[in-house]
This record gives structure tokens, C-alpha cells and sequence, in this order.
């Protein structure tokens, strides 16, 4: 067993009144991301909000971990104290210094990881991915290699937002991926895009022309033509990836074209 050097007293826990607890800005975020306290206000739990850390500075307590969990709790009128681990603070650097070593040492839950606890607790649109890409023989996976997914951020977006959408083009880009490449986000997020604005015209990509135009294209030709559209517009976006699918669609074609109006949305 190692002898460590234990820089600071142990803190005590408090209940306090959420009115009680204040936010020092000039060494916190200044910006409070509102999709982050919309989560909260919608849906509260003691068990994911956890505990505030608190430095107790002139007998005003300030959070130094929790920002945004202190603020959603503010608008929630049930909720009056919050838990709190307070420490004795007699400076503002020393908050600092907390505020940094909590925040630079945190390591972040990863997709992946929050992946695995949405199966294990049985969360719809985690179980629904799974087995629409194990439907196709694709395994979920950290790792690149032959079969494999990696953009499970994408999947879960996508499969909120539209499965139904997503269930469609997940089939026709394995089809179209004859090579067994990784499947990209690219690919997924800017079909996806390109067939719910179509839909808004009453039109589709699932139409035997159409499909049979993709499949004679290719994963690799429509997958270069989204990285080409990025390198065109110089942002990486959903109507730039429908651009780059349009633009290899349309090459050398005639009519029957794939259009959608994407001018002022790139």
C-alpha cells in the first residue's frame, strides 16, 4: 500500500436552499447550454442528479461542479434544497483550482458506455439499432474492421428522429456495400437527410429507378462524392453530405434527376 499525501480536508455534506447556492462566472462557464437543462426540467431524478461540489467562501456558498444541474433545479418549483459536498474555500483561486482539477481529471462517459447502460436498462431506441444492424450481420464495435459499427451517436439520433427512414436506408447502403466497409455517419446521416426532405415533396429514394441508379453507383463513388461536397463548401453539414449524393446521382444523367432544394440550408 502506497503512502499518498492528502492535499485537503475531507468535505462535509449539507442540504441547501437552491436559493442559497450561487454560480461564480468569472472562472465557470459563462454560457449555460439550454438542450442540457431542458433534460432535467422535463424529467427529474434524485439518482441522476447526484451532488452539487460547493466551496464555502466568507459564508456564501458557490458551485463549482454542477452549474447546470443548480440552474435546472431553479426552475423546478418542488424542489427546494439541494445536496451539497461543501468544502472551505478562503480565495477564489483555490476555486479555480478545484473547478479545474474536477473538470480536466473527469474522464467522459463515452458513446459507447452509455451505449451499454441503454441496453442493460432496456431503453427502446438503444435495443431498436441493435437489431437493426445486427439484422444485416453488422456487429456494434469500438474497433474498425470488416462488419463493424461505430457511429452509434448517429444511429440513436437518426433512429429517434425517423426509424423508419433509417431502417430503409440502413438496408440500401448494405446493399450498396459490397466491400463490407465500415458503415459511415456520413453516408447514413446524409441519406437520411436527403429522404426526409424529399418526403416533404411527396417524393422518395425507394423507387426501382432510383435504386437501381444507387446500386450501379456504389458505396465507395457516392461515399468520395459527400467528402468531395464538404471539401466544396468548406463545412461538413446534412445538406452538404444530400449535395455530395445528388451531384454523383445526377453526373453524366440526363433527366430523371435527383434534386432537392438545398440552396440556403448548406
Amino acid at each position: 500500500m502506497k503512502d499518498i499525501k492528502i492535499i485537503d480536508k475531507m468535505g462535509q455534506f449539507q442540504l441547501i436552499h437552491k436559493n442559497d447556492l450561487v454560480v461564480d462566472h468569472s472562472y465557470q462557464r459563462d454560457v449555460v447550454a439550454k438542450s442540457r437543462l431542458i433534460e432535467y426540467t422535463n424529467e427529474f431524478s434524485w439518482e441522476a442528479f447526484g451532488c452539487l461540489i460547493v466551496v464555502k467562501r466568507y459564508g456564501i456558498f458557490y458551485v463549482v461542479d454542477g452549474q447546470h444541474r443548480k440552474l435546472s433545479a431553479d426552475s423546478i418549483k418542488e424542489i427546494k434544497f439541494l445536496p451539497c459536498l461543501v468544502f472551505d474555500s478562503d480565495s477564489i483561486k483555490k476555486e479555480a483550482e478545484t473547478f479545474l482539477n474536477i473538470n480536466v481529471n473527469r474522464s467522459k462517459v463515452t458513446i459507447f458506455d452509455r451505449y451499454k447502460s441503454l441496453i442493460i436498462s432496456g431503453d427502446p431506441t438503444a435495443i431498436g439499432i441493435t437489431k437493426l444492424v445486427e439484422s444485416t450481420g453488422h456487429h456494434i464495435s469500438k474497433q474498425a474492421h470488416v462488419l463493424s459499427v461505430r457511429c452509434i451517436g448517429t444511429l440513436l439520433r437518426l433512429y429517434k428522429k425517423n426509424s423508419n427512414i433509417l431502417e430503409e436506408v440502413w438496408c440500401m447502403l448494405d446493399q450498396m456495400n459490397e466491400k463490407n466497409a465500415s458503415m459511415s455517419h456520413y453516408m447514413l446521416d446524409g441519406f437520411c437527410f436527403l429522404e426526409s426532405e424529399l418526403r416533404k415533396e411527396k417524393k422518395t429514394l425507394f423507387t426501382q429507378d432510383i435504386q437501381k441508379r444507387l446500386l450501379f453507383l456504389g458505396h465507395d463513388k457516392i461515399y468520395k462524392g459527400i467528402r468531395n461536397s464538404i471539401a466544396i463548401h468548406g463545412i461538413s453539414t446534412l445538406p452538404v453530405y444530400a449535395a455530395g449524393i445528388c451531384q454523383v446521382f445526377n453526373h453524366g444523367r440526363k433527366k430523371n434527376k435527383l434534386n432537392f432544394d438545398y440552396i440556403g440550408k448548406v
